[in-house]
């Protein structure tokens, strides 16, 4: 499985293990809470990646979008490897179910797009949404 194939199949099976018109089979039960570890172990790296973009300095905005589409990409690629994981072991019948369940589109940014664009209030969102996230992630933590 690539890791889009794996990033788009977790979150569809995000959605289908939340939908409440689906019954809960012992199958889905289980990817239930491997979805859940996973959730839990991604917002725990999103805070780490999350504290140091907001204590980044910006005064250097080329260098700053890089480092912060650094720490992105890393955080990606650590996400698509906890949602191989999760999804790993899993039968084909509950993969097809979930993969069956509907598709999305992705858009992709460049450091180059937001460079030519306005890079400086891009940065100052991005810090702001670390913020938001790190607040959102730390309740989800405790309530889990």
């Amino acid at each position: 499985m690539t890791p889009n194939h794996a990033k788009a199949t977790y979150k569809l099976a995000k959605q289908l293990i939340a939908n409440p018109n689906i019954s809960k089979t012992e199958e889905l039960i289980r990817l239930s809470e491997k979805v859940s570890l996973t959730e839990k172990k991604i917002a725990e790296e999103s805070i780490k990646i999350c504290k140091d973009l907001i204590d980044y300095d910006i005064s250097d905005t080329r260098a700053a979008v890089y480092a912060f589409f650094s720490k992105f990409e890393w955080l990606e690629t650590f996400k698509s490897r906890m949602y191989i994981e999760a999804l790993r072991g899993e039968s084909k019948a509950v993969l097809n179910m979930v993969e069956s369940s509907h598709h999305k589109e992705f858009v992709i940014l460049t450091p180059e797009v937001i460079l030519d664009d306005s890079p400086s209030s891009w940065l100052l969102n991005h810090k702001n949404l670390c913020r938001s996230k790190i607040i959102t992630m730390k309740q989800n933590l405790t309530t889990h």
